[in-house]
């Protein structure tokens, strides 16, 4: 059901489907942006704003604090590794300490049984073959008697393959050193000495170095670490490595020139390294291991940052879903069924987030509470208001009822804030009613007016149908038979209050009503006069960018014949499903209008009467003299057209389809617009 509109507020029946604007660009299914949209392209739904307020409450702390954690756990941990590496290298040298020292009072004391006052004595061999098998879990090999000289005297050793050559290579070199380290194919050998005390000589002890490597492990510094004992030569004697090349040069050159212990980052080659010396010895304990794997637990770290960060995103993905379906979905559906029973007029300004829209139903809902109590205050005793059907910038539409002669009716307020003035409010009402009460069967009858100190209340026909702007949007243009009857019947009307002297000024397909039952009829002859003499106390016109004749923007006024200019612009729209002169915004269509060329590319694809085309342009044409005399000409030129080609009206409307639907653009508004040309 739907009832007569006013101007701006969308057609009365307009209340499904989208209706074009009059910044529409190419088809009813696509609009220019906004304005306001220009300005603010991006919209932030309720949704997001959810996630956007989860995501500062539990995210951005948390990220925070990770990203902070990590770099102090990454500073924390390679200090960490590297008071490591230097308790496991001095560990391994204490370790290798303690087993030389160990072995070394086994030889003191036997350096000073008295036996060895005579080495070549029975009594000196039983002694040192005794004492080589009391230490063979000392990993002794042998045991000799040295003179002064470092020549062997006496020698007891294991009977096992390969020790001879072991042995005889660690008691042949360097005489006279207390510690000495033979590294051959066979083994490490170790030869420890002590002074004889009985008589001048040495008792040396060939021990299996073996033993040494159980004791620099680097199980306790981590994965691809390496701990080796070197001596002052350069020579690995145990630990992980072969060789000193995975060392870097500085660790090798401090740990050997001298340095008792130390730890170093050394960031050129990747690698964090310590060193440790034996205490008694030349030997040092070295260690290093890649600064990537010391920085592991650091890594590990980073990834559990990460992995709660990861958590809370997904946390913070179910709690959005979560208000999407208990929150966002509910309040779009709650104002998708809103916007539905909107007024065309309304719908323009539900835009945006939902929390936008929502505000705007708001308010749409208060100001038509205050227009129903007005109405109340104003129709008292008469007209039952129903429901409000339409709103805009010049009043309102509400659905009525007449008690006294039992019909419904449309009631409509006519805002004058154009400029009329309170004192001429009742004249006007009776020349409005006066001069719009004639019947014409394209035209929207008014039944009744009333004054009011801020704006004329009409009673008017209730028709029940849509707008020829919803009806456009739904099946996107009309064929040539449907606009050429079409035409003719606004034409018609037109041509009725021509005759008497009203001039229209705000033909437009808003202004255009196509009832279920097929009947087209032209709205808004009721306030064609208070417009004009509004218009008579202002340099502004009242009308819609697009369908405003270029005379009347450039101060030239109304006139038929500016009617007819808007005529050629609806049925342009109604082939085409564009306006002829649509532009980015409410300027740049005035300027179309008085400088543009007419776009004549929609129309090559259209197959239509020559006349019909010929009959378009004259319409459209910016010089009114060279437009046709008048709308009963235009009129009886379309209806010849009509009987020449076997044109018949069917109204595109399909009976039952009478629900409301989400309208997709706004109708084109009617407002004030200043007379002097744009720049």
């Amino acid at each position: 059901m739907s009832s007569l509109r006013e101007s701006d507020a969308g057609p009365p029946g307009a209340t499904g489907g989208a209706t074009p604007t009059e910044d529409a660009g190419e088809r009813t299914i696509r609009r220019e942006p906004l304005e306001e949209e220009r300005r603010f392209p991006l919209r932030f739904g309720l949704l997001g704003r959810i996630a956007l307020a989860l995501a500062l409450v539990g995210l951005l702390p948390l990220g925070l604090t990770s990203v902070r954690l990590i770099a102090i756990n990454r500073d924390a941990m390679l200090d960490q590794v590297l008071t490591t590496h230097s308790l496991a290298a001095r560990t391994a040298a204490a370790r290798v300490q303690a087993r030389l020292e160990s072995v070394g009072a086994l030889a003191q004391g036997a350096a000073s049984h008295p036996a060895f006052a005579q080495p070549r004595s029975e009594a000196a061999r039983l002694l040192l073959s005794e004492s080589l098998v009391a230490w063979a879990e000392q990993s002794v090999l042998a045991v000799a008697l040295l003179d002064t000289a470092g020549r062997e005297v006496l020698r007891a050793q294991v009977r096992r393959p390969g020790i001879d050559g072991r042995v005889a290579g660690a008691l042949g070199t360097e005489p006279g050193a207390s510690i000495v380290a033979i590294p051959r194919e066979a083994g490490l050998s170790l030869r420890l000495e002590a002074e004889l005390v009985e008589r001048p000589g040495r008792l040396a002890l060939v021990v299996d170095g073996a033993a040494l490597a159980g004791l620099v492990e680097p199980w306790e510094i981590g994965e691809q670490a390496d701990l080796v004992l070197v001596d002052s030569s350069r020579r690995i004697l145990v630990g992980s490595r072969a060789d000193l090349e995975s060392f870097p040069p500085d660790l090798v050159q401090v740990a050997l020139a001298g340095s008792t212990q130390g730890a170093r980052r050394f960031e050129s080659v990747g690698v964090v390294g310590a060193w440790s010396q034996v205490p008694g010895t030349s030997w040092t304990v070295l260690s290093r291991q890649p600064l990537r794997i010391a920085e592991a637990t650091a890594i590990r770290m980073r990834r559990q940052s990460l992995g709660a960060v990861g958590g809370a995103l997904t946390l913070i993905v179910l709690l959005s879903g979560l208000a999407w379906v208990s929150v966002v979905r509910p309040v779009r559906s709650l104002l998708a069924a809103e916007r539905r029973w909107l007024p065309a007029g309304e719908q323009r300004a539900v835009r945006g987030n939902e929390l936008t829209a929502l505000r705007s139903v708001v308010r749409a809902a208060e100001r038509g509470r205050r227009d129903r109590r007005a109405l109340t205050e104003v129709f008292l005793g008469r007209y039952q208001v129903l429901e409000v059907i339409g709103s805009g910038g010049m009043g309102t539409v509400f659905r009525g009822w007449d008690p006294r002669l039992r019909r419904e009716v449309a009631l409509k307020t006519v805002g004058l804030g154009g400029g009329a003035p309170g004192e001429r409010v009742a004249e006007l009402l009776r020349e409005a009613i006066l001069a719009a009460r004639f019947s014409h069967p394209n035209i929207v009858s008014i039944y009744d007016v009333a004054d009011h100190p801020e704006a004329a209340f009409l009673a008017m026909e209730l028709v029940d149908g849509l707008g020829l702007d919803g009806l456009l949007s739904r099946v996107g243009r009309l064929s040539v038979e449907r606009t050429v009857c079409l035409g003719a019947a606004v034409a018609s009307a037109l041509a009725a209050a021509h005759d008497r002297g009203i001039v229209h000024r705000d033909v437009k397909p808003a202004n255009i009503l196509v009832a279920w039952d097929g009947a087209i009829k032209v709205s808004d002859f009721g306030i064609a006069e208070l417009v004009s003499a509004a218009e008579e106390r202002t340099e502004e016109v009242y009308g819609t960018p697009g369908y405003l004749a270029p005379e009347t923007l450039t101060g030239g006024g109304f006139e038929p014949r500016s009617d007819l200019f808007a005529l050629g612009a609806v049925l342009y729209r109604c082939l085409t499903a564009t306006d002829p002169f649509a532009g980015r915004g409410m300027r740049d269509t005035m300027r179309k209008t008085l400088n543009g060329s007419l776009d004549m590319e929609p129309l090559l694809d259209i197959e239509m009467p020559p006349e019909l085309a010929a009959l378009l342009l004259r319409l459209l044409d910016r010089d009114r003299e060279r437009r046709p005399d008048s709308a009963g000409a235009v009129a009886t030129a379309l209806e010849e057209m009509a009987a020449a080609h076997g044109y018949r009206w069917s109204s595109p409307l399909e009976r039952g389809r009478e629900e409301r639907e989400p309208v997709g653009m706004p109708a084109a508004p009617s407002r004030w617009l200043p007379t002097r040309r744009p720049s």
